[in-house]
């Protein structure tokens, strides 16, 4: 298994050890990660180009308990249609929420925090994603570590995104309304039964 953050010393063409160090390329990462988790926290996706995209996929479950519904969400992650279509690249199948918006990535807060310039945060981003295409081409087994967030893995042309343990799916129960809310605000929801303790006084 050959991890990409190790492989990147090996590219004739670096300019680590100029611009900044090993130890920098993981801290940019490391950010990134933190960015794409607060951004999935916040019901948004986030696209890394050259690598791919990180969003949500969303279910729901009838629970038998007054007609409620169980809203299940977790994360996924889509690999580049370039690496997939270069590399001939199989993925499985993953149902993700077209209606889920895009964050972008803040590049001033990640050099901010990193003591690096916007252009260094940019060239780390780029050299990793290239040598990750450079070692997929060379029909590598990868291991590419995103922390906290989770881990890349290639196998045979088999992609694999592992999201770490706090990334396990969230429930979510869709609330339930009484039927003497005003029907035009409810129409879609389900109804428990009337009157329901909150709605029983006499104002309604």
């Amino acid at each position: 298994m050959v991890n990409v953050f190790d492989q990147i010393k090996n590219n004739p063409m670096t300019v680590l050890g100029a611009k900044y160090t090993a130890g920098d390329i993981r801290n940019v990462w490391k950010q990134i990660s933190i960015q794409i988790i607060h951004s999935l926290k916040d019901g948004k996706g986030v696209v890394i180009k050259g690598l791919g995209t990180f969003t949500l996929s969303n279910w729901s479950l009838e629970t038998g308990n007054n007609n409620r519904t169980l809203d299940v969400w977790r994360p996924v992650f889509l690999i580049s249609r370039a690496l997939m279509e270069d590399f001939d690249l199989h993925q499985p199948k993953q149902y993700a929420n077209d209606a889920i918006p895009l964050a972008p990535i803040s590049y001033h807060q990640i050099a901010d925090v990193c003591r690096l310039s916007k252009e260094a945060v940019t060239g780390c981003i780029q050299e990793t994603t290239q040598c990750l295409r450079k070692v997929i081409s060379d029909r590598n087994n990868v291991n590419f570590p995103l922390h906290p967030l989770g881990s890349l893995a290639v196998f045979d042309t088999k992609v694999v995104f592992t999201f770490h343990e706090p990334w396990q799916p969230r429930c979510q129960e869709t609330p339930t309304y009484c039927a003497k809310f005003p029907p035009a605000i409810t129409a879609y929801e389900k109804k428990s039964q009337v009157p329901c303790p909150g709605h029983a006084g006499p104002k309604f």
